[in-house]
């Protein structure tokens, strides 16, 4: 940054670290009118385009609870691709302390798409791939009893060292390429004639 400014080491009013404290706390910083803003887009979008669908709760006190949006296109998309959907709440709003959602799919490309409209639709997906979560399980269980709940495969793979370390011992690191090599498999027939195999 002394580069930049043309200033001599140790001349600049400011320490770098100034620097990243305010943006840090620039980026948290809450607007008193960003939930309002975020539903007047949300109804302009809908007047614009009767495809997009938003729906949202509000608290006792009045404030935004919960929101759901999905973008117009998304309708078609979950027409088309909605067989399987992933649920990823990896992401986190820090400034709110609320989790963001996302829902994601495949197309017929391989592709990741967003086809967010699931929730608001009468169709259910055929399989949601979740975290390992028993909260999760029950309320696709009672809200979509006829779609197959089924566990991320990340979520399980981070939790192989845990379980199968002290069993496989030194044939672990082979073990786990074998697993791994199920993913390139191209069609059902072959996965199910190497999953024996592996397990």
């Amino acid at each position: 940054m002394e580069l930049e400014k043309d200033v001599r080491h140790g001349e600049l009013p400011f320490l770098v670290k100034d620097v990243h404290n305010f943006f840090t706390k620039l980026h948290k910083a809450r607007s008193p009118n960003d939930a309002r803003e975020l539903l007047e887009y949300c109804k302009s979008a809908k007047s614009d385009n009767p495809n997009f669908q938003f729906a949202y709760t509000l608290d006792d006190e009045n404030r935004l609870e919960h929101i759901f949006w999905s973008q117009a296109h998304c309708f078609n998309w979950y027409q088309k691709y909605g067989d399987v959907i992933v649920f990823d709440t990896a992401y986190k709003v820090n400034s709110y302390e609320m989790s963001f959602v996302v829902f994601v799919g495949i197309d017929n490309h391989g592709r990741t798409i967003l086809p967010n409209f699931s929730l608001l639709m009468k169709k259910s997906p055929g399989t949601i791939l979740t975290v390992q979560d028993l909260w999760m399980t029950e309320a696709i269980a009672k809200e979509m009893p006829f779609t197959k709940d089924a566990f991320c495969i990340w979520h399980i793979t981070t939790k192989f060292s845990g379980w199968f370390t002290s069993v496989l011992r030194i044939e672990y690191s082979s073990w786990c390429s074998e697993f791994y090599n199920l993913y390139k498999l191209d069609t059902i027939e072959e996965f199910e004639q190497q999953w024996p195999l592996v397990i």
